[in-house]
């Protein structure tokens, strides 16, 4: 049981011991202006004999709601977890009698037999059974609602806080100037056909971050279609000193991604592998279906990670930003790996499930 599933219990515990408690407080008010049972029994023997259900299904509260967490009512095994929990009522209803029976005559002081103990079996006890796993359920599937509302939220704020972080590096003022200034040399050189689709382009590139506000995740084709727009852009700026080579095939293209996910790291690659005026540099693009996993790799040629680098202390808000969407999105159920390699180079493979979007 995880650190949040034992909050939980304990939390569902609680809350149903102190019923149980409001429940005794309230059975026994009526009977403290009974002259005559405060002179036969003491306050302890009353307390504990009319409120002796109520203290039984204390002790036994902590246990039916472990057996409820544990043969849990789910869609797909509910029958055999229904089963399972008639059989345990009728069984709880009985381990009740006999408590029952047992300290109700020491408290009268008078032996309890079998005839009693039959008669003590009531089908009311059935029903605060089942009414433990009813509210079991209803608080657990209440968490459930709540965790999945906050994942939602999260996810929202993950989204906008990486497409805020791209439109800030694109509307940079160097950035702007950059492409500016690739523009003017283009209509110098005469290149107006060039220039024209190079704004055509960038205005294309704010359109879609600014129509995309809303959405979590789109095809990997869409993916792709935007990610061209800015690698155009910036193969414009660096002429022959970038290229590309992309290999995706047709039946991943419908796959469902997050949003914004190839991006970060093609600007990463790009920032760091041109450093210098004569650098050149070649990125590689694939993408390929791995059983029930869609498998991304990008690759380039560039100088690659200092020894000393690491995920953690030297990776900018981007690639953050990516792995708490990635983690937010898929939990554990995802990879992330940044690497050098062999020759020259970095290396990224992010594998995440497969799932096709639904238009």
């Amino acid at each position: 049981m995880g650190t949040k599933n034992k909050k939980q219990f304990l939390i569902k515990t609680f809350v149903i011991i102190g019923f149980w408690i409001i429940l005794a407080f309230i059975s026994i008010l009526p009977i403290l202006s009974e002259h005559k049972l405060l002179e036969k029994y003491s306050w302890f023997q009353i307390v504990f004999r009319f409120n002796l259900r109520w203290f039984i299904w204390i002790v036994l509260t902590p246990l039916i709601l472990w057996l409820s967490d544990t043969f849990s009512l789910e869609r797909k095994k509910w029958k055999r977890s229904a089963f399972i929990h008639l059989f345990l009522s009728i069984f709880f209803t009985f381990v009740y009698s006999i408590i029952y029976n047992y300290f109700f005559h020491l408290l009268e002081s008078a032996p309890s037999s079998g005839t009693v103990i039959i008669r003590s079996f009531s089908p009311t006890q059935i029903f605060f059974y089942w009414g433990l796993i009813g509210i079991s359920h209803s608080i657990k599937y209440y968490s459930m609602l709540r965790d999945r509302e906050m994942q939602s939220l999260r996810l929202e704020k993950e989204l906008s806080d990486a497409k805020l972080h791209f439109l800030k590096s694109q509307l940079h003022p160097h950035f702007l100037f950059n492409t500016m200034h690739t523009i003017a040399n283009l209509i110098r050189d005469k290149s107006y056909h060039t220039a024209i689709e190079t704004i055509s382009g960038f205005s294309e590139l704010l359109r879609l971050s600014l129509a995309n506000l809303n959405t979590q995740f789109v095809s990997l084709k869409e993916e792709f279609d935007y990610l061209d727009l800015y690698l155009n852009i910036e193969k414009i700026r660096f002429k022959d000193r970038l290229s590309t080579v992309v290999e995706i095939p047709s039946e991943v293209l419908s796959c469902k991604v997050p949003f914004l996910l190839l991006q970060p790291f093609v600007e990463n690659s790009i920032k760091h592998g041109l450093i210098k005026q004569e650098d050149s540099l070649l990125i590689h693009i694939s993408a390929s279906r791995n059983n029930q996993n869609l498998v991304v790799i990008i690759e380039d040629d560039g100088s690659g990670f200092p020894d000393d680098w690491s995920f953690e202390k030297n990776s900018g808000i981007g690639l953050q930003n990516i792995h708490r969407r990635l983690s937010t999105i898929y939990g554990s159920n995802f990879t992330m790996e940044l690497q050098n390699r062999n020759n020259s180079g970095v290396t990224v493979t992010i594998v995440i499930p497969f799932s096709r979007k639904v238009e």
